[in-house]
């Protein structure tokens, strides 16, 4: 049976659309996202966490917020964790004049997005499906690895990487539908395949460039900059032996409100 996925739905041009029970986390890098998706997904959420110094990102993003932006339902996160190293003490102090829930989580083995998201599966008592993780996927070559390795990790909900305008989330083995929104198809956004944890072989329809059992793996094949075929009618299907990352260009920079 096939894995459906509907998450290239949520953007379709215009705004960020109902998808539900998720979670949203902030990790310590700047909110570059566009500030409409970004409110729309806060206040869309059933459970809202920040890690550590994304705290001080998610507070600053709120102190950018003009008259003329959506309106934040709720301003505070649920939920703080992390070895709150890299946070602001004034931060903290905020925070806990305003009741958030801070949870100090020092395990050194784990970083603290993968640690968040133990606890948001926790504090939510399992009760959500995914979780949009907001992570700007520039800056230091190792923080971006490590974010795609937490990919790789075993979770109980979809886990999902939203960045300025990319959204990112693993395949794993087996046949895959994703739902692909006709903006996407017009605008021309760019998608891709990456073989980042192991060789795998790979089948798709829906694509410009299709893979039919091609083997993918890094120094040799992998489909980066692929585009949606432009008669695609709505779907993508990736039949994969491996886990396989799947990316997609969701926000473009015309659409910056």
């Amino acid at each position: 049976m096939a894995t459906l996925w509907k998450a290239l739905t949520w953007f379709d041009g215009k705004n960020c659309i109902d998808i539900g029970r998720f979670a949203v986390l902030v990790l310590n890098q700047p909110i570059t996202l566009p500030k409409r998706y970004m409110l729309d997904i806060w206040n869309g959420a059933s459970f809202r966490a920040t890690a550590d110094g994304g705290t001080d990102r998610w507070y600053e993003f709120v102190a950018s917020i003009s008259s003329r932006d959506h309106t934040l339902k709720k301003i505070h996160p649920d939920l703080i964790s992390g070895d709150f190293d890299s946070v602001k003490p004034e931060t903290i102090k905020r925070c806990l004049e305003n009741n958030v829930k801070m949870l100090k989580t020092p395990d050194q083995d784990k970083t603290d997005f993968t640690k968040a998201l133990e606890e948001i599966w926790k504090e939510t008592g399992g009760e959500i499906d995914s979780v949009i993780t907001i992570v700007d996927n520039s800056g230091r070559l190792d923080h971006i690895m490590s974010n795609l390795n937490t990919l790789y990790e075993p979770h109980q909900h979809r886990l999902y990487l939203l960045g300025s305008n990319s959204l990112t989330w693993l395949l794993a083995p087996g046949l895959h539908h994703i739902e692909v929104p006709q903006s996407l198809v017009v605008s021309k956004a760019h998608c891709g395949l990456i073989p980042l944890g192991e060789p795998c072989t790979v089948t798709t329809t829906g694509l410009k460039w299709n893979l039919n059992k091609d083997k993918m793996q890094f120094g040799g094949l992998i489909s980066t900059c692929n585009l949606f075929s432009e008669n695609n009618s709505g779907l993508v299907t990736v039949e994969t032996d491996n886990p396989v990352l799947w990316t997609a260009t969701v926000v473009r920079k015309d659409h910056s409100r």
